[in-house]
């Protein structure tokens, strides 16, 4: 008996070592997975913010309301007549989703909006592989994370974060928006095919004070969908402060 409970003495240190290791490894791994859905988390945020930036855009480029309160202050309903100027529109939204050829405008005008157009499909293209890619991921918090509405709303936060500061740079660069929208057309029209002149077709429909109030709107209602996905996680981390208190 003493034998035994000699050995049994021997092999607690052994025990208790094994157990410390196992429980070392164990919180590694717990590290590994939480840095791995942490950095996932990220990822769709970021992939969010491009949504929520772009999604406006998308939406806006279709209202009619917009175009039609435009033409009364540039004056276009008063230069070209209001049916022969909300003809031109229908014409120009069905040709912006290609189910039309632009009609009215001259060749170079056409050109360039074809250009607009061929920009414009990208910009829709990266919103819609950015919200694929976003939902993939949460696909996969869903099947891999152990708390996936937890994950979900903080995926929201950061898109939304992301997203708020990327407007605010933008909002910055609207302070000068001519150099901006200059700097725009250099980039993605290297051809230089969009300076016209004041009395073209183009100017007369759209001149800058158009895409002046078009880029603030669309960076407002990036702005409010910024911070809708970002109100649930804020309530959620005020009711943890006051659960801790």
């Amino acid at each position: 008996m003493r034998r035994k409970n000699g050995e049994n003495s021997k092999n607690k240190p052994s025990i208790e070592k094994s157990t410390i290791i196992s429980k070392k490894e164990s919180t590694v791994q717990s590290d590994k997975k939480n840095s791995k859905i942490h950095s996932l988390v990220f990822i769709a945020g970021f992939f969010l913010a491009i949504v929520l930036i772009i999604a406006p855009l998308k939406l806006i480029i279709h209202k009619e309301e917009f175009y039609k309160s435009h033409f009364i202050k540039n004056g276009a309903y008063e230069k070209l007549g209001e049916n022969k100027t909300n003809q031109i529109l229908d014409n120009f939204l069905l040709f912006l989703d290609g189910n039309a050829e632009l009609e009215n405008f001259t060749v170079k005008e056409t050109s360039h909006m074809l250009d607009v157009r061929v920009v414009l499909n990208r910009f829709f293209l990266v919103m819609n592989i950015s919200l694929i890619m976003v939902l993939l991921i949460l696909a996969y918090l869903v099947l891999k994370g152990e708390s996936f509405l937890d994950d979900f709303f903080k995926v929201m936060f950061m898109g939304g974060l992301i997203a708020f500061a990327i407007v605010a740079l933008m909002f910055l660069a609207s302070l000068n928006f001519s150099m901006t929208f200059d700097g725009f057309h250099k980039i993605f029209f290297s051809q230089g095919n969009y300076i016209f002149s004041k009395d073209s077709l183009l100017i007369t429909l759209f001149p800058q004070e158009f895409f002046l109030d078009f880029f603030q709107k669309i960076l407002l209602t990036s702005l409010l969908y910024s911070l809708l996905v970002m109100i649930p996680q804020f309530f959620i981390n005020r009711i943890h402060i006051k659960y801790k208190q």
